[in-house]
């Protein structure tokens, strides 16, 4: 009953168990597991499943049925909320051994959406075998912990520069962090790509402002776009926008 639970799963491009060992899993010390042993954890997860997405393919969506959660294998993930006018925010981003839906906690439902912003990797794990590990494992769910604290934290400095900033020094502020959390190529573009939408949604501004804010940065060269990948020209520059002082 279980198994078919899990095989039944809406997102059905898995990956065959044989690969699923816990002993091969590359990003093991970036999740909350990092001090548990290969064994004790294919013991406790007999029936995770490596799930694939689509980018803009959904893992799960705001207030559906809180099956399990997601540890983040490979690829790039928004993490959003919709408001009372249906408008979507973007809260976060995740990166690979992030753990996504947490919320299972708090209630039977999921209290946000998150979607791949490329091709992703991730590890579902059903609650009826999640919660119980975590149950008997403080250590583990101190590290949990530390996650939501994170996310809490995220979350509150998205909040005071809304507040405090305007939408051009958000807007400045959101490509150094993308530019800290995932990098950049040779080239100074962004490895990670953002739709004029999202970046809107993450900055909390309309898509005709983001495109007017996108345009003018443009025009005085300290970015570059292209197909929309983002390249980063002026450096110093946006720090100074931001109001943050960096290299």
């Amino acid at each position: 009953m279980y198994q078919d639970r899990v095989k039944t799963h809406p997102k059905n491009r898995e990956r065959e168990p044989a690969q699923l060992e816990c002993v091969t899993c590359q990003i093991l010390n970036l999740t909350p597991f990092h001090n548990c042993s290969h064994e004790t954890l294919e013991r406790s997860f007999p029936s995770r499943r490596l799930l694939f997405f689509e980018k803009d393919e959904v893992l799960f969506r705001e207030r559906e049925s809180a099956e399990g959660v997601y540890c983040l294998y490979s690829g790039k993930v928004k993490v959003s909320k919709r408001g009372k006018d249906q408008q979507e925010y973007i809260t976060r981003l995740a990166s690979p051994g992030y753990i996504l839906g947490l919320s299972l906690f708090t209630g039977k439902l999921y209290a946000n959406s998150a979607a791949a912003l490329e091709k992703t990797a991730a590890c579902f794990i059903h609650k009826d075998d999640f919660i119980p590990f975590i149950k008997s494992n403080p250590d583990v769910l101190i590290e949990v912990m530390k996650h939501i604290c994170y996310e809490i934290e995220v979350v509150e400095q998205n909040i005071s520069g809304i507040v405090q900033k305007s939408c051009r020094e958000r807007l400045a502020e959101t490509l150094l962090m993308l530019r800290g959390t995932y990098g950049t190529d040779s080239n100074d573009f962004l490895k990670v790509v953002l739709s004029i939408r999202d970046l809107a949604n993450f900055v909390r501004i309309s898509e005709t402002i983001m495109e007017r804010l996108i345009c003018n940065l443009v025009r005085e060269r300290i970015i570059r776009v292209e197909d929309e990948r983002i390249q980063l020209l002026n450096i110093p520059k946006l720090y100074e926008i931001a109001g943050a002082t960096g290299r």
